[in-house]
């Protein structure tokens, strides 16, 4: 018994609407089984780049909590994203991106306010 897409007595318009569904049910899956680990890996660099962007600013001296925990919840993400658990390693990015900016923002009103007692001093 020879198995048959198409049968013998089908025209060409079925044989063309089979033939896209087929490939339109087949381009869903690989779209839904691809975006994963392409999602949590551009989370990932987000949150590299945040947590970079805060210790220029200086996190590591004035918001040492917050970079800190940024920088842990970066560790995990990538942790979590070489076991192929790409959801998780998403939260843990997008945890990593959130304190990253309070790292940042905490930082950057540090340095203002030390700049403000610095030029009323002189």
């Amino acid at each position: 018994m020879k198995f048959q897409f198409f049968s013998d007595t089908q025209d060409d318009e079925v044989r063309v609407k089979k033939l896209i569904r087929f490939w339109s049910a087949l381009g869903l899956v690989v779209l839904l089984v691809g975006c994963g680990p392409l999602v949590s890996g551009t989370k990932i660099i987000q949150a590299d780049v945040r947590l970079s962007e805060a210790e220029t600013a200086g996190a590591k001296m004035s918001a040492l909590y917050e970079y800190t925990i940024a920088e842990e919840y970066l560790k995990k993400s990538r942790e979590e994203h070489a076991y192929s658990e790409f959801w998780t390693s998403r939260r843990y990015a997008d945890y990593a991106i959130l304190f990253s900016e309070k790292a940042r923002t905490k930082a950057e009103l540090a340095s203002k306010t030390e700049q403000v007692g610095t030029s009323e001093a002189n």
